[in-house]
């Protein structure tokens, strides 16, 4: 069924092996970049979120990937002429976003190992560094990985050509609840409540909404971004679920 409603953005979430669209379709530049690919792993997610997206465009609006025209921006953001979309995909998990507005999406597993002091002096503002490292050693893998997800969101919503993360705000920025509808079966018509960060510019408002999910024993932060105040519906598929506990 076909759901026209702008004010919402989908998000579907899945594992590797679990999504099997019927309607997959890939253009033959994004055919050629996956192939070029010489990372097994990275060259099959990469595959598999691009079958995730066309899942999403038909449950969401109806749309068979076929029909719509692809191309690249001269900023390397592929986009679409029916809707906008992004795509993440870290370690099992694959994420697809799709809207009828500019939406970025970034999601990363919630690691020790990667999140390390050294990461956060390359991608953290000033600001940012000294909250950082004035925080307990335990809760600092958590806050390091949402800060990452939400500058990578910001960056994709944006279709800007360079990532620089030590330039984009993330931190205690201004916080306030919200809440969402979960589309799982796990955790169908509960209403949960996380953190939402709201980042001003020049030109407009972004809002970036984060949560953590759970897949086979592994923590991913998972953050979407918006340019106006969206209700976003998450889908979980395969063995994918939200994680209420935060990570530390």
């Amino acid at each position: 069924m076909k759901i026209n409603q702008c004010n919402k953005v989908f998000v579907y979430i899945s594992n590797l092996g679990s999504n099997n669209a019927d309607c997959f379709f890939m253009p033959e530049k994004r055919k050629c970049e996956v192939n070029s690919c010489n990372n097994a792993d990275v060259k099959n997610q990469k595959e598999e979120v691009w079958s995730l997206l066309c899942l999403a465009l038909k449950k969401s609006y109806g749309i068979d990937a076929s029909q719509i025209s692809f191309k690249k921006t001269a900023n390397g953001k592929w986009i679409s002429d029916k809707c906008c979309f992004s795509l993440s995909h870290s370690n099992n998990i694959l994420v697809a976003a799709v809207s009828k507005t500019p939406v970025g999406v970034d999601v990363e597993k919630i690691d020790g190992k990667r999140m390390t002091e050294r990461l956060a002096k390359r991608i953290l503002t000033d600001k940012e560094s000294n909250i950082f490292f004035n925080t307990a050693k335990e809760k600092r893998t958590q806050l390091l990985a949402d800060a990452w997800t939400t500058k990578e969101s910001i960056f994709k919503l944006k279709g800007e050509k360079d990532f620089c993360p030590n330039l984009i705000p993330a931190i205690k920025i201004k916080k306030r609840l919200f809440k969402f509808k979960t589309g799982s079966n796990k955790s169908n018509a509960k209403i949960l409540k996380q953190k939402s960060f709201s980042l001003k510019n020049l030109q407009n408002i972004v809002k970036v909404k984060t949560i953590n999910v759970s897949a086979k024993d592994k923590v991913f932060s998972l953050s979407v971004a918006t340019q106006q105040n969206k209700s976003i519906i998450y889908r979980f598929l395969g063995n994918t679920y939200y994680a209420k506990k935060r990570y530390r």
